[in-house]
């Protein structure tokens, strides 16, 4: 665990001296430069990633030197502000599939390219050649384009490097530019927020772990209850051990003047599975959200207008077979992204359905809702409950076991 090397909590107390000390508005480059110097000692010293963190600064200085050039008008072919993005960041994404198939298959040579946080990163550089393109980036005083401090402290930014939460680039940028003041009332938060993710990891995590789905990856026998009960201690399991991470990254990074996003919003209390994916892990839904889905089902849409079916259900497919894929690149892990978009594409058909039915009550003068809300929404929650923990099931079993248990 990164947070209980002490070294860690040096490199964070430099960094808060650093940027401090620093804190007028025209002092956001230092700020920059000390983020950067936190981040690459955290990498290489900490992590012991020397080849990535040198990789990771020759991207910072190459997107610098790509987003300040100037192009004449008529140099290049036309190409869509997607397609130019994917241009950009092809060399990347190549090392990252490398590695990705390579940990897959056992290729032990080629392992070493999916180093810790490699997914994280190609998410920020992603967004970030994203938003360039999209002229998002051009902010205030000076209007320019992220130069190289700005972009090496955005990506080695290392209170969120290993569990996140994914902030944007134009947030970044607003907080270099104006770190948040820390007041006495901040400081009990940021101090809450660190014992909340504390307790989360060192106390919930070990008492969930043995009724989670991990004890049931060996070849024991396993019967439909233990499938169930496993799902549902995974659930809980991986929301204390993954928002815990969250809670103490967002706390240390607010104590170095960085707001990040929040990650977790009482994804329990969920009503269906689109309300689930805009609480569970939100700074990466709403890079699938803002980047994929929404492209692509416009993209769709200009295709058959006339579908609005079709357009919906490839658009979760595409989508979330790429978000099956970025978290394993194996089959089980895929079949997870689909089984999600299954979920999303019923809803969205379900809920055209009963907004159709609702208005043609009304019209008859009934009450609109089906059930009363008392039962309904106790219902809706516990049905998504169980619809996301029998997830878990695809997403931990590997597919040799899951074989198994279908025979």
């Amino acid at each position: 665990m990164l947070f209980e090397r002490p070294a860690f909590w040096l490199v964070l107390a430099v960094a808060f001296t650093a940027l401090r000390l620093w804190d007028a508005p025209h002092q956001a480059r230092r700020r920059a430069m000390a983020l950067t110097l936190c981040g690459a000692a955290g990498l290489g010293g900490l992590l012991g990633l020397l080849l990535p963190l040198g990789l990771l600064l020759a991207t910072a200085g190459l997107l610098a030197w790509r987003m300040r050039q100037v192009v004449p008008a008529g140099s290049l072919p036309r190409l869509s502000p997607q397609l130019r993005s994917l241009l950009w960041i092809l060399p990347l994404l190549a090392l990252w599939l490398v590695g990705k198939e390579s940990t897959a298959r056992g290729l032990d040579p080629w392992r070493l390219l999916l180093f810790v946080g490699f997914s994280y990163v190609l998410v920020k550089v992603w967004t970030l050649v994203r938003d360039f393109h999209d002229g998002r980036l051009s902010a205030p005083p000076d209007s320019c384009p992220p130069g190289f401090w700005e972009i090496a402290a955005y990506l080695l930014h290392f209170p969120t490097y290993i569990a996140g939460p994914m902030h944007q680039m134009a947030e970044f940028r607003a907080a270099l530019a104006q770190p948040h003041a820390l007041t006495a009332a901040r400081l009990v938060d940021i101090l809450y927020r660190l014992l909340l993710g504390l307790v989360k990891i060192k106390l919930l995590v070990p008492l969930l772990t043995p009724m989670s789905l991990l004890v049931f990856r060996n070849d024991n026998p396993l019967t439909v209850w233990d499938l169930i009960q496993g799902a549902v201690g995974y659930f809980f399991l991986l929301w204390a051990d993954f928002s815990g991470y969250s809670d103490l990254a967002v706390a240390c990074s607010r104590l170095v003047g960085v707001e990040v996003p929040e990650n977790f919003r009482a994804p329990f209390l969920a009503r269906n599975i689109r309300d689930f994916w805009q609480r569970w892990h939100i700074s990466f839904s709403r890079v699938l959200t803002q980047y994929l889905f929404t492209p692509l089902t416009r993209r769709l849409q200009r295709r058959w207008p006339d579908r609005p079916n079709l357009t919906m259900a490839l658009a979760y497919g595409g989508t979330f077979l790429i978000c099956g894929y970025w978290h394993g690149p194996t089959v089980n892990f895929v079949l997870w992204g689909l089984y999600h978009a299954l979920g999303l594409i019923l809803h969205d058909l379900y809920r055209v359905r009963i907004m159709k039915l609702r208005l043609q009550r009304r019209k008859q003068g009934r009450r609109p809702e089906l059930l009363p809300v008392a039962v309904g929404v106790p219902l809706a929650t516990a049905a998504t409950f169980l619809f996301v923990a029998m997830g878990w099931i695809l997403f931990v079993l590997p597919m040799e076991r899951l074989l198994v248990l279908t025979e």
